[in-house]
């Protein structure tokens, strides 16, 4: 996993910092920015352009699969993941539909979110 930024988009500060400790355990040299809702989201993505935007499903005001939309419509490079901490709320042909390049569930030990980092850098 070589990502030079990545933006995460969750309204859980705890899950916040859980990302974030993973994904900077992965690869030290990434920067990781956060976002606490989808229209910071958005915002921090047109300002930063990241590499990878993971986003949380359930967010205050427009939820995760509308913010990755809008980050799609004006990106169409940024890989984007989704993340739910629900099992069953891992929607395939929703996520697809919004613009996602992969999805998965929400761990303490971040093995979804890496396998999935790992997933959209396979050719």
């Amino acid at each position: 996993m070589a990502f030079k930024k990545i933006l995460v988009i969750d309204d859980n500060d705890d899950d916040l910092l859980m990302i974030t400790e993973c994904l900077v355990e992965a690869d030290p040299s990434t920067e990781v920015i956060t976002a606490l809702d989808g229209e910071e989201g958005i915002r921090i993505s047109i300002q930063e352009r990241p590499e990878v935007v993971i986003i949380d499903t359930t967010l205050p005001g427009i939820d995760g699969f509308e913010t990755c939309r809008r980050i799609r419509s004006g990106d169409a490079e940024v890989m984007i993941i989704v993340m739910t901490g629900q099992v069953n709320a891992v929607n395939a042909g929703k996520a697809r539909e919004a613009g996602t390049d992969e999805y998965c569930v929400k761990t303490s030990d971040c093995e979804d979110l890496l396998n999935a980092l790992r997933d959209v850098t396979s050719p």
